[in-house]
């Protein structure tokens, strides 16, 4: 009897011990899917989400700038041409003008003899671009060489020396059909999204003046050859944009020429992404040719000329990207052009532009 009541007290000990233990495996698995069904709301908040960020850059292009003359003088003056429009420059990521004049030491420029119109600003305008944070310089235009050779590669001499970078002139034609390339950071979350925009500057007025050679320092012009390897070597060093920036048309008129169509086009179909032009120092209309648009002139932006060419136009370009971020990992969709904007402006009695 005493054996079996020891069996007894036994077998119910364990049964005890048993129903603890699945008690205590019950209590814990209650406790794991409750803790991984229904995190605390903090740790909700830490875990990543997926996200869309949209990334943006506007580039600003500014037409006919002359800095000689009567803004010469106020330039030495101490009057800042960019005065009435410099917040608008300066809210743009990249800003591109086409100087249309010499600077250089006046000991070294001479005019070019048999030229009518022949524009040299004083020194003090290369400081001024630089304050103004002129990105692009484009020299191809029919007053690269107003004042010969040496004064043309002074002028390049003074623009390396204060960093700013320009485009369709130089001591060769290697150089001045080089196209230039530059980096154009968009603004985006993390800060390090960027394109590279390629720039190809060239003249089709009053070559005989201005044309470079193996033997005369000077500006880009017209010829298919030439063009078709700057977008080339554009796209070689990963310009995902080429912007094509010729000085052309006929001076006053409000309507493309035959010829600035036929070209515009074959620009496009070439390689380029977009066309703006200047020299006619009146706007001209925004084409849309084959998805692409081609600005055939901004007008005069400073100069020191009235009436029929008071008005102009800055043009705005803007480029975006759409970076996607999910839980494993981060894509970006192919940069795009957006849709081309007019800022128009009037230039004031001192041929100054003033936003309207």
């Amino acid at each position: 009897m005493k054996i079996e009541k020891k069996h007894h007290r036994l077998i119910v000990s364990l049964c005890i011990l048993l129903v603890i233990a699945a008690g205590l495996i019950v209590f814990s698995y209650s406790l794991l899917f409750s803790h991984s069904a229904k995190p605390p709301k903090s740790q909700l908040a830490k875990q990543p989400t997926n996200t869309t960020a949209a990334c943006k850059a506007n580039l600003l292009f500014m037409g006919d700038t002359m800095l000689a003359r009567s803004i010469g003088d106020q330039i030495v003056a101490g009057k800042n041409p960019y005065r009435y429009v410099d917040s608008t420059l300066r809210k743009a990521d990249m800003r591109i003008a086409n100087i249309e004049t010499t600077i250089a030491d006046p000991a070294t420029a001479v005019q070019a003899p048999g030229k009518l119109y022949t524009f040299n600003a004083p020194l003090q305008a290369v400081p001024m671009l630089e304050n103004e944070h002129i990105d692009v310089s484009v020299l191809a235009n029919n007053h690269t060489s107003d004042y010969g050779a040496p004064a043309t590669k002074d002028m390049l001499k003074r623009f390396e020396a204060a960093k700013l970078s320009t485009v369709g002139a130089g001591t060769t034609p290697k150089l001045a059909f080089t196209a230039l390339v530059k980096t154009v950071p968009l603004h985006c979350r993390d800060g390090k999204t960027s394109v590279k925009v390629a720039f190809v500057a060239v003249n089709d007025i009053e070559n005989n003046f201005t044309a470079v050679s193996d033997t005369h320092t000077g500006g880009a012009y017209f010829d298919k050859t030439a063009i078709t390897g700057s977008i080339t070597q554009a796209r070689q060093a990963g310009a995902q944009f080429v912007v094509v920036v010729p000085h052309w048309g006929i001076e006053y008129q409000t309507v493309p020429s035959d010829r600035q169509k036929e070209w515009a086009h074959w620009f496009i179909d070439t390689g380029a992404d977009v066309v703006i032009g200047g020299h006619p120092h009146v706007i001209q209309p925004t084409e849309l040719y084959k998805g692409h648009a081609i600005v055939y002139s901004m007008g005069n932006f400073i100069f020191d000329e009235m009436s029929d060419a008071s008005d102009g136009q800055m043009i705005q370009l803007p480029i975006t990207q759409t970076i996607h971020t999910t839980l494993s990992k981060t894509t970006a969709d192919e940069p795009a052009l957006g849709k081309v904007l007019s800022i128009p402006y009037r230039l004031t009695a001192d041929g100054f532009p003033q936003l309207k």
